[in-house]
C-alpha cells in the first residue's frame, strides 16, 4: 500500500523564496521593456514559474519497496535496501552531510541518509513526519527520531574520524 505525502512549508521560508523570485522577475522584465529587448528579461519569470511549479508539486510517497519523491516534473526513487537510515532534524541544524539534496520546503525536516550515491542523504519535509517515520520503519528502515547534536552525520559510522573537528574520512 502506498501513501503520498504532502510538504511542509514555513510560512517565511515561502515569502524569502516567492519575495526574492518576484523582484527579480519585476526587475527583469521592467530591465526588458525599458532596454526595447526581446528575450532576456523572461528568464527571471521562467525561474519563478519552475519554482511555484516545484513547491506545488512535490509529494513524498512511502512505497512497497521505495520511497519516491516527486519534485515537480522530476520523480526520484529511493530503494529501501539503499537507505541507511532516516533521522528527524531540527530548524538549522542542516543535513551534517556535506553533499545532500534538498526537496524540502521546511526548517523542521528529515534526512535520508544514503548508501551510495553521488548524493549521500536526501533532506524531505513531509507534513506529518511521525506518521511517514512509522510507514518507514514497518517497511524495514531504521528510524532516529530526533537527531542529537550538531555533529556530521555519516551513512558509515566507521568513517567518521575521531578528531574533535569531526570530519569524514
Amino acid at each position: 500500500m502506498e501513501e503520498s505525502f504532502l510538504p511542509k512549508y514555513d510560512w517565511w521560508m515561502v515569502i524569502v523564496i516567492l519575495g526574492v523570485l518576484g523582484m527579480a522577475a519585476f526587475l527583469g522584465y521592467s530591465f526588458m521593456v525599458k532596454a526595447n529587448l526581446t528575450y532576456e528579461g523572461y528568464f527571471p519569470i521562467v525561474i519563478l514559474v519552475f519554482v511555484i511549479v516545484f513547491m506545488l508539486f512535490t509529494r513524498y510517497t512511502v512505497a512497497s519497496r521505495e520511497i519516491v519523491i516527486r519534485f515537480g516534473p522530476f520523480r526520484f526513487r529511493y530503494p529501501y535496501s539503499s537507505i541507511v537510515r532516516v533521522v528527524r532534524s531540527g530548524p538549522f541544524q542542516g543535513s551534517g552531510v556535506p553533499v545532500s539534496v534538498n526537496f524540502s520546503f521546511s526548517s523542521d525536516y528529515l534526512v535520508v541518509l544514503l548508501k551510495t550515491g553521488t548524493f549521500r542523504a536526501v533532506t524531505i519535509s513531509p507534513r506529518d513526519p511521525e506518521r511517514f517515520l512509522r510507514l518507514l520503519s514497518t517497511r524495514g528502515v531504521k528510524v532516529e527520531a530526533q537527531r542529537s547534536g550538531l555533529g556530521p552525520l555519516t551513512a558509515d559510522p566507521s568513517r567518521l574520524d575521531k578528531s574533535p573537528k569531526g570530519m569524514i574520512k
